[in-house]
This record gives structure tokens, sequence and C-alpha cells, in this order.
């Protein structure tokens, strides 16, 4: 791999991470199933027209070769780690849980030493906890957030066991893929049981929403669904999933300088430590993993 391949991890983890900050605040008064309808239905056009510059297996070739893989990434990232990830969001700590997911790279390393026969070595596993220790430092600002043990942490450690298997099944999928179809095929399959979900739960005022916030949901969208994802499942391409997991971390750093620039948050001299901490492992991990 080279600085151009880490930099692609790099682009989907700050486009990821703006988004993460802009759903964040509009959930606070959009139920999430209606914000993950109007997203979806969003990205869907703008994904499809994007797919054909790209070149690739399509959709359906995807799907026939590794619908097992397919299947298994929608369920482990798009249904079932992300609702348990919520709800152990719900359930704990608002600091610790977003620290505890910045854990993803360890977990990705772990699946890919039993699955990918990955070397363990001390400089990787070296690499990995410094990483760790800059985004503890941007997430929380070097405040204690340790304690109890709560229900929210097991479950946000049994999402993360989904979603960093997810980077597994990606590799696989993406070794010939269309990185926009892909997307496209996942938004397609998400798309109805979001409906489904929000018809179910969501009562009918719920889904009256403001114009300021259908255009929140509109640029989180164009930032998640249509760049970083893409982005992101391109990146299999150059990137082994540990690798790729890690450079992701960076999100914490793109969402804390969107949190400054947009809701007039502080940044502390210890979340920029922890921010260069961040940049000088990935690009450690990125030139030597």
């Amino acid at each position: 791999m080279n600085k151009r391949d880490i930099l692609l991890g790099l682009l989907s983890g700050v486009f990821i991470g703006f988004s993460i900050v802009i759903m964040s605040a509009v959930t606070k008064t959009v139920h999430p199933f209606v914000y993950a309808v109007i997203s979806t239905a969003f990205a869907l056009p703008l994904v499809l027209l994007a797919s054909m510059f790209f070149a690739g297996e399509g959709l359906r070739k995807i799907v026939n070769a590794r619908r097992r893989d397919f299947i298994g990434i929608f369920i482990e990232r798009g249904l079932l780690g992300g609702l348990l990830l919520t709800f152990g969001v719900s359930f704990t700590l608002a600091i610790r849980s977003v620290f505890m997911v910045q854990l993803e790279p360890a977990f990705v390393f772990a699946w890919s030493v039993l699955l990918l026969k990955e070397k363990v070595r001390k400089s990787k596993l070296f690499l990995i906890a410094t990483l760790i220790i800059g985004a503890f430092l941007v997430t929380t600002g070097g405040a204690n957030i340790f304690g109890m043990v709560l229900l929210g942490d097991m479950l946000i450690v049994i999402a993360l066991v989904l979603l960093s298997h997810s980077y597994i099944l990606s590799a696989r999928v993406m070794q010939n893929a269309n990185p926009m179809k892909l997307a496209l095929g996942l938004d397609l399959l998400g798309l109805p049981v979001f409906v489904l979900l929000a018809v179910a739960f969501v009562p009918l005022a719920g889904f009256l929403i403001s114009m300021e916030n259908l255009l929140l949901i509109l640029a989180a969208s164009l930032l998640f669904n249509v760049i970083g994802l893409p982005l992101w499942l391109y990146s299999f391409k150059k990137l082994k999933p540990w690798v790729l997991a890690s450079s992701l971390v960076v999100q914490t750093l793109a969402g804390a300088v969107l949190s400054f620039v947009w809701l007039g948050q502080t940044l502390t001299a210890v979340q920029l430590i922890g921010g260069a901490i961040i940049l000088i492992s990935v690009y450690l991990i990125g030139s030597r993993g």
C-alpha cells in the first residue's frame, strides 16, 4: 500500500465523522427510523447514478457470487450491529460509548488474526494501543469515564463484534466489486426494512419534521451514503481490514472539528494532542501494516 491508499481510508473517516455529528444532532428531535428512511431514500438515486461511472462487478453478479457475505454485511453492519449499538449508547454514559466505538480496530485485528492469518507483532499491537489512547484523549479530553460495567457497555461490545466481523466480509465482497453498486445494494436492502420499522414504531406525528432537520438529514446522507460508505468500501481494494479500521478512527477528530465549527463546542489542548497521536498512529499503521 502507498500514501494514496491510506488517504482513501482517512477521507472515508472524515466524511463519516462529519455525518455522525449531524446525525447525532438531528436524532435528538427526529426518530432514528425516520432519519434512516429519509437518508436512504435520498441517497438511492444519487448512488445509482454514481455507480455507472465505476468499474467492477454489477450488483446482480455481486449478490449471486457472494450472497451470504452480502447479506452478512447488511445484517452485521446495517441492521443488527447498528441496532445493538444504538440501544447500547442509550443505556450507558454518552462519553463512554463514544470512546468504546473507537475500539473497533482492535476487534477487526482480532478477526484478521483468526480468519485471515494476520501475523501478530508487537509493533502492530503497540500502534493499535497508541491509536486507542489518541481516540480516548479526543473523545474524553482525558476525563475518567471508567466505573461500573453497564448493560449498554455489554451491548456495545456485542455490536463491535458484529461490526468488526463485517470488515472481513466486506474485504471478500470487494475483491472485484463496484463499490457504488455494493452501496446501492445495501441501500436497496435497507430501505424497505427501515420503512417497516418506522411504520411499526413511529407515531404519525413523528414523520413531521422541520425543513432545517430535513436539510441536515440530506447533508448527512450525502456525506455518509453517497461519499463516505462507497469510499470505505473502495478502500478494501487497497487496505487490509484492520488498517482500514484504524484509519477510520480519524472520524473522532473530524467530528470534534465539526462540533467546534458548527456547534460551538470547545477543543482542549488534550484533545488536540490526542488528534496528533491519531494522525501519527494511522500514518505508521498505513506505512507498516
